[in-house]
């Protein structure tokens, strides 16, 4: 996952699902960009080629997922998905992995 011109590398991984598991990518939406090679978020763009000359972005898989939440809500803002969802960051205490969902928050 590189910046929009290739010159910064976010994130590399030979497998689709690390992008859907750890940065909380839809399948649809990663295949789409992919295959496309459409912007993500306006800012990112996925590559199945290494570029040689970009720049390895020093940024923990957690900080990176964090970020790509809050410029989902930025380029999302104009168009939510529904009132009542939220973005929930779970983290297990035990292994420290985690996981970034949607949730519906329910108000009574």
């Amino acid at each position: 996952m590189y910046n929009r011109d290739k010159s910064i590398l976010y994130y590399s991984s030979l497998k689709q699902k690390d992008f859907i598991v750890n940065l909380n990518i839809s399948h649809f939406t990663f295949t789409k960009h992919l295959n496309k090679g459409s912007y993500y978020l306006d800012k990112y763009l996925f590559s199945r080629f290494p570029e040689n000359t970009a720049k390895v972005k020093d940024i923990s898989i957690l900080d990176l997922a964090l970020q790509l939440e809050k410029d989902r809500k930025v380029f999302n803002k104009n168009k939510p998905l529904n009132s009542l969802s939220r973005s929930v960051l779970l983290i297990d205490a035990n292994t420290t992995n985690f996981l970034l969902a949607l949730v519906n928050v329910f108000l009574i």
